[in-house]
């Protein structure tokens, strides 16, 4: 069997190489693979033989300014604790496929809206997801369920956002000159959580302040959400 986790996070060996290796461990009465916060500091991969993989306390890829890379193969199923997410200062690839998506989930065994926190993306971070699913996440003081900061760069292709307890796409904006790319093709968000008044929250929300968004969106989905915003 191929490790669960390759590079500088393999758990299947108990591992303790860079922060975020001490602080992952195998359930073994589950089968779940724990990651218990803490930050990759040196490229990893996250293949699907041993998975799921439960994320207990928010973990980071990369520290601040770093080129650390997490991978994560298609079929992978990412459970997310309650509160709790996954920050980007580095580069997350997250290709899934047609026949084997990429799930980001609530760890709950009840699962609903707001669940788990968020997908950040820091600034200086680059993103890449496709064929995958991101499921009741935006909880947590009203965070997004996913989050691009200013001078980040993503490309979403073929996912499905939905459930979210607050906004399932939130890009904000960046001084003239620094915007990075950020290419929405194909995706579906719906079903954000509706508000007191009856109205869902935004689908998706973009800019709001004086910068600049580089974003080419095309071919997506927004279906019962509140209104969406620029």
């Amino acid at each position: 069997m191929t490790s669960a986790i390759q590079g500088d996070i393999n758990c299947v060996v108990g591992s303790a190489i860079g922060a975020m290796g001490a602080n992952i461990y195998t359930d073994a009465a589950s089968g779940v693979i724990g990651i218990a916060g803490g930050t990759l500091g040196s490229d990893g991969l996250l293949v699907r033989d041993a998975g799921p993989y439960r994320v207990v306390a928010t973990a980071s890829i990369g520290s601040a300014g770093a080129t650390t890379i997490l991978t994560i193969a298609p079929g992978v199923t990412m459970q997310i604790a309650r509160s709790m997410g996954l920050e980007v200062n580095g580069k997350l690839v997250a290709n899934g496929t047609a026949a084997e998506i990429i799930v980001f989930t609530s760890a709950a065994m009840v699962p609903a809206a707001g669940d788990w926190s968020r997908l950040l993306f820091n600034g200086g971070s680059t993103g890449e997801m496709e064929y995958c699913r991101v499921a009741y996440g935006a909880g947590a003081d009203q965070y997004d369920a996913i989050q691009v900061q200013a001078k980040a760069a993503l490309t979403l292709n073929s996912c499905i956002i939905e459930k979210s307890q607050y906004t399932a796409l939130a890009i904000a904006d960046s001084p003239p000159g620094t915007e990075k790319p950020i290419v929405v093709t194909g995706n579906t968000f719906q079903d954000t959580h509706p508000t007191v008044g009856g109205a869902g929250n935004p689908g998706i929300v973009v800019g709001g302040g004086a910068g600049r968004v580089n974003l080419q969106f095309t071919y997506n989905t927004v279906q019962r959400t509140g209104p969406s915003s620029t």
